[in-house]
């Protein structure tokens, strides 16, 4: 089914509306075409989109339509029109339109047009979402208004339920049908982009995040999966409802089921590769909420991103970065990856041994691997605290004639001098009279490599507070070598101390401190 569409902006002008609404019907169009006419007028209460599907055929049968738009509710409704034309059974005051809506049986709310009507179901949800999608992208500034006032009326009259029910009314075998699919989709992401805060009411009304689940999991990639990805990484990201919804809906097992097919291949097109990164974005996200970690360490989730890292394909960089998210303030997944002979593979990272492609030969790729393995370490320290595995962790910065040590303070020069290039410009910016608050100094420094830098004091002080005389003798040298002392060591500590936050409670803050401490008390000695 073709569609032509005219869109046409007016202002407010009484000769060209009636009653506070805009018609418009122009007959003579060609038989094989759905005519779409759509006025956009603007008053003084809010915008309005009146959309008048007037005439529908399909190979040589032809069924004619009414179609209703609801002022300002945009409630969609279709019927068969037994006239030869088509009329418009409302005079512009949305009361009669109601009402003669409810004489001609056509129900209220977004239905039939979304739905399909009652014949040829398929062609017309395909072409409601066809129209759907290009009414709501739009990057014209003077149409964000307008835009904002069709979403709300969308969601006013349930039409993201009835989208989401027709994704799984589809066929994505008929060329026709996964065209809808992904203009359905195009209308989530339209919305989501103008009004963020239906990313928790779309996945709480409606079984979004199932049917994302499942096209996900299917093994053929294409445009539809790929879009997918994009969208669920977008209802996920900063939504800890819908983490923790996909996570009630074996999302965990989902996710890495779907990023498993590529764990001894490569994506083959960009677009796949583009797919696959999206997977892992979901995959962190739905890692924030904790009984998502647990689900993880269950779904053999560390395991799988051990394979990964050792096969050093594409996806081993976002393999470190998943399992940063799972093992950061989660002991069971630390003790898990010790368990499965992870450390090899992680120190092998942490020594710069990474797989050569052309992806990872750009600095920043390998400065982002470098502080995600930084962090994985200090998250080990933290979730490992006494027994073999410890002794298992201490006893890789002695191999080698501490080699690793070596590392971790080459990592530690680079980044002190990083934040201090920051803080004396800072400093200059001070004495030029644009003062900054405290928090935003730190904000500043942590954007220079901080948190890098307190991360590896971290290990450094664990390293420390394990009492080995080799490894200390090692730490004491190297500090010598680069002209500083356990003093910068423990500064950076306790500045790390001090900015510890509450966001996983109060309780677990006040773990956190304490910790640090004991380790700031031990470089003391």
């Amino acid at each position: 089914m073709d569609v032509t569409v005219a869109l046409q902006h007016f202002d407010d002008n009484p000769a060209q509306k009636l009653g506070g609404c805009c018609c418009c019907w122009k007959p003579g169009t060609k038989p094989s075409h759905t005519d779409l006419v759509i006025r956009h007028c603007t008053n003084l209460r809010a915008t309005s989109l009146l959309l008048l599907l007037f005439r529908s055929s399909t190979g040589h049968r032809r069924a004619r339509f009414r179609f209703r738009a609801r002022w300002l509710g945009l409630g969609f409704s279709l019927s068969p029109s037994p006239s030869e034309e088509p009329s418009i059974p409302f005079d512009g005051c949305r009361a009669q339109a109601q009402a003669a809506g409810r004489r001609r049986g056509w129900g209220g709310g977004g239905g039939p047009l979304l739905s399909g009507g009652r014949r040829r179901r398929g062609d017309l949800a395909a072409a409601a979402a066809s129209l759907l999608a290009d009414l709501t992208d739009s990057d014209d500034p003077d149409e964000l208004a307008g835009l904002h006032s069709l979403a709300d009326a969308l969601v006013e009259a349930n039409a993201l339920d009835l989208l989401v029910h027709n994704l799984s009314r589809f066929s994505e075998a008929d060329p026709d049908e996964a065209e809808a699919v992904h203009h359905t989709l195009s209308v989530v992401e339209n919305l989501l982009e103008l009004r963020p805060q239906l990313a928790d009411i779309v996945c709480d009304r409606t079984k979004l995040l199932r049917w994302l689940l499942a096209r996900l999991k299917a093994r053929e990639f294409d445009a539809n999966k790929q879009y997918a990805s994009e969208i669920l990484a977008i209802l996920l990201q900063d939504s800890p409802a819908n983490q923790k919804r996909l996570g009630n809906i074996n999302g965990v097992d989902g996710l890495l089921q779907a990023v498993a097919m590529y764990k001894s291949r490569d994506p083959k097109t960009s677009d796949e590769e583009e797919m696959l990164e999206n997977l892992f974005d979901c995959l962190c996200c739905v890692l924030m909420p904790m009984e998502n970690k647990e689900r993880f360490v269950k779904a053999e989730g560390v395991e799988l991103m051990i394979i990964i890292m050792k096969q050093k394909k594409l996806a081993y960089s976002s393999a470190i970065r998943t399992l940063d998210f799972a093992m950061t303030r989660f002991p069971p997944a630390c003790e898990r990856f010790v368990d499965v002979l992870g450390l090899k593979t992680a120190f092998a990272a942490f020594m710069g041994k990474i797989p050569v492609n052309k992806k990872n030969k750009k600095e920043s790729y390998q400065e982002a691997l470098e502080e995600r393995v930084i962090s994985l370490i200090a998250s080990l320290f933290g979730g490992i605290t006494k027994g073999s595995r410890r002794i298992r962790l201490l006893g890789k910065f002695v191999e080698n004639e501490c080699e690793k040590i070596d590392r971790l303070m080459e990592f530690y020069t680079r980044y002190s001098e990083r934040v201090k290039a920051e803080t004396e410009r800072l400093d200059s910016l001070d004495l030029d009279d644009l003062e900054m608050d405290e928090d935003e100094r730190y904000n500043r420094k942590l954007e220079a490599g901080l948190y890098t830098l307190q991360l590896i004091a971290l290990i450094l002080g664990h390293i420390w507070h394990s009492g080995n005389s080799q490894m200390r003798t090692r730490i004491e040298l190297l500090l010598r070598q680069n002209k500083l002392t356990k003093d910068d060591v423990k500064d950076i500590l306790e500045e790390y101390h001090d900015n510890i936050g509450d966001l996983d409670g109060p309780e677990e803050k006040e773990r956190a401190q304490g910790r640090t401490k004991e380790i700031i008390a031990s470089l003391s000695l």
